[in-house]
């Protein structure tokens, strides 16, 4: 896993970052201008694997955004980081507590069979 995966204060700060224009201006001519190679090569590092002929594609595709839709772009990205943060939080909170995940599923089932006028 990398660094920037497993640090909370770097994802915030990189979150941070992502909503300054500038910064998405200066990082949508970087990933432009870079080596297809080099592209696919920063993407393995983060976890994505991708051969140079995506890398290339996906560099056409960063390079013909508009600033507005870069900031939607952080903003969901921004939005998905926050969603797996949580969802990681919940997941720690409910292992081992293999009796409650049990109890809730079955509220769970219940209210959808009563819902649904089986029970």
């Amino acid at each position: 896993m990398d660094a920037m995966a497993s640090d909370p204060n770097a994802q915030a700060q990189m979150l941070k970052q992502m909503q300054d224009p500038a910064t998405l201006k200066m990082m949508q001519e970087m990933v432009g201008s870079m080596d297809p190679e080099a592209f696919a090569s920063m993407m393995a590092a983060q976890g994505v694997q991708m051969t140079p002929e995506q890398a290339q594609q996906a560099q056409r595709m960063v390079k013909g955004l508009s600033p507005t839709q870069m900031q939607w772009l952080s903003r969901a990205s921004s939005a998905a980081a926050q969603a797996q943060a949580a969802y990681r939080a919940i997941k720690r909170q409910l292992q081992g507590r293999w009796i409650l995940v049990l109890s809730l599923l079955m509220l769970l089932l219940a209210f959808v069979l009563r819902h649904y006028g089986i029970v």
